[in-house]
């Protein structure tokens, strides 16, 4: 085994970066008494460059002065801050931290998923789960006259919607490919990797022609940057973002082939942020060995035209004089935040035509109140929809819609009544403050969409030799009755609105709070079928298990926590902030 001689390099540091983001550690000058937050990040310098300015001494000057001399003086420093003042960013040599005791360790992210099991075997065992609880001699159940058949599951009546009508242009390419005169192609890559040049012109070639296949216009040839994520990275982003700012790029693919995955955050980052730059990203390895690349960037093209307000697919059943906004909500929380000290992320998406093929969004991050562990409920709500609205007005010539569907993913059966008091309430509050007064206002429908539970739906048949035969059942099967739970004050239905490649059928349970446009169940049905299929990244025919505009609310709650430089919960009583990214694209689909 090598002797550690007292450097690292930048592959190294790559490495660790991502295990080291929010741990914490102490420090032997402080008698391990002063914890620090580590961001994840090293310094620019080594200890002999970085000048403190409240003592006037280079960084390792200052720590042999206090009898710390440090005996790795060629390692980077640790970025860090105290927590609950994560503005002021310190430089801790190494050597000197220590790790806190007793903290949550981090999930490995590399760990991967069990696969799903066959719809088969998930039927079979749960058959044989309720077999081995031995119903039939429980004496509870005989003392209670209580029977349970345990040889079949329960056969229930149910309907299957009609199938989407699809909407191409005459050619069955995109509905409104968005003509792009200036693009770039940035290949971002880790030091001293070989060169790839031949991925890069596989991936290029790929693209066009898929661009080619929609007749999107894509200039002749883009601009090309080869960028290496070294300890420079973020002044050479700055600096080429700026030129292509400048120039009026329109949108930037980047293929990315780097370890450290805090650098894709700082790509995002700097280009949302800063600059408002679209950008859409490839996976070098994916790209590398993906067998059918053909296929992969046509979906790259999908949510390149649809980030450029581009429109790729219609949902003819969808069609109405009657201007509509469609609005999903989530919130995704931290996991093991037994502290309360790491915020939840909040998305609203809403539609900015009543097609469902345009939309916007809005995130925030929100901190629960001392002694929680998340905060529910969307804090920011009313803001967050006035600015939405403002949108959609600012699409229609200074129209507002007249309806609003409202589609809200993560509530439990105990939190109806705070939806109603606090999320309807700030959703009324936000139509009085951007309608006119003496004029109308928007009626409302709002629906929870329940997706934790344990309903599942089996197809049933037996072959002609008496082999049952266990299938999903079709996208657009729905139950409204039967099995339905009987809340006393709201209808309610079970939906499966899509076809799984894996594993079995996950059923939407939407549970109706507020109809004031006075849709009947099965026009409902028929609605929230249809708003599954409007998703301009994903293929013609294909469909989500819940509404798009809802999956674009998970999606974008999920990729925002990269925009955010920190989870620290602020100082000051601000408990919510909104993401404010630039303003060119504010107002645009910028999913992530």
């Amino acid at each position: 085994m090598s002797t550690f001689n007292g450097e690292l390099s930048d592959g190294q540091y790559n490495q660790v970066c991502n295990f080291l983001r929010d741990v914490e550690v102490t420090t032997t000058q402080s008698d391990y008494e002063t914890n620090y937050v580590l961001t994840g990040c090293f310094s620019k310098e080594l200890p002999k460059k970085i000048f403190l300015e409240r003592s006037g001494q280079f960084l390792d000057q200052y720590y042999k002065d206090l009898g710390f001399e440090l005996r790795y003086p060629k390692l980077y420093c640790l970025k860090a801050y105290k927590r609950n003042r994560p503005q002021n960013i310190v430089d801790l040599p190494i050597e000197l931290c220590i790790f806190r005791e007793w903290q949550q360790a981090k999930e490995d992210d590399s760990t991967k998923p069990v696969p799903a099991p066959s719809v088969s075997d998930r039927f079979h065992s749960i058959m044989a789960a309720i077999a081995s609880c031995n119903f039939h001699d429980d004496e509870l159940c005989k003392e209670i006259q209580l029977e349970i058949n345990c040889d079949e599951m329960m056969a229930i009546p149910y309907e299957t919607l009609e199938k989407r009508q699809i909407t191409l242009n005459r050619q069955r390419r995109f509905t409104n490919p968005v003509p792009v005169g200036k693009m770039a192609f940035i290949y971002l890559v880790d030091p001293r990797q070989p060169n790839m040049r031949g991925v890069q012109e596989k991936l290029l070639d790929s693209f066009y022609d898929a661009a080619n296949q929609q007749r999107m216009a894509l200039p002749e040839n883009p601009d090309e940057y080869e960028i290496v994520a070294d300890r420079d990275l973020e002044r050479k982003l700055r600096n080429h973002f700026s030129k292509l700012k400048n120039w009026g790029c329109q949108f930037i693919l980047c293929l990315e082939n780097c370890r450290n995955k805090e650098i894709h955050s700082v790509f995002k980052q700097i280009a949302y942020l800063e600059f408002g730059l679209v950008t859409q990203c490839a996976n070098f390895t994916k790209v590398k060995q993906i067998k059918n690349l053909k296929s992969y960037c046509s979906n790259l093209l999908q949510t390149v035209n649809a980030k450029l307000s581009g429109e790729n697919k219609q949902v003819a059943e969808l069609k109405t004089n009657t201007k509509t906004m469609f609005i999903g909500a989530d919130v995704q929380h931290t996991k093991n935040n037994y502290s309360g000290e790491l915020p939840s992320i909040a998305a609203v998406v809403a539609s900015m035509n009543s097609e469902c093929t345009l939309t916007n969004q809005r995130i925030c991050r929100q901190w629960p109140s001392k002694g929680k562990q998340s905060e529910e409920a969307i804090l920011l709500l009313k803001e967050i929809v006035k600015q939405l609205l403002t949108a959609f007005m600012d699409n229609h010539d200074g129209a507002l819609p007249e309806h609003i569907v409202f589609y809200r993913d993560g509530v439990d059966d105990g939190q109806f009544e705070r939806v109603m008091n606090e999320e309807v309430t700030a959703l009324k509050e936000a139509f009085q403050a951007i309608y006119p007064t003496n004029t109308f206002s928007p009626l409302l429908t709002f629906i929870v969409v329940k997706k934790r539970h344990h309903t599942r739906f089996f197809g049933l048949s037996r072959s002609s030799t008496g082999i049952l035969n266990v299938e999903n059942v079709e996208s657009g099967v729905v139950v409204d009755s039967s099995i339905i739970c009987p809340y006393p004050n709201y209808s309610n239905f079970l939906l499966n609105s899509h076809e799984p490649g894996l594993g079995t059928n996950e059923i939407g349970n939407y549970v109706v709070l507020v109809n004031e446009i006075q849709y009947s169940l099965s026009e409902l049905e028929e609605l929230t079928y249809s708003l599954c299929f409007t998703d301009q990244r994903i293929g013609n025919r294909l469909s989500e298990s819940i509404p798009s505009v809802l999956h674009l609310a998970d999606a974008a709650a999920s990729k925002a926590r990269q925009l955010f430089n920190n989870n620290t919960r602020p100082s000051n009583t601000i408990r919510a902030e909104i993401l404010k990214v630039h303003e060119d694209i504010q107002n645009s689909p910028n999913m992530f």
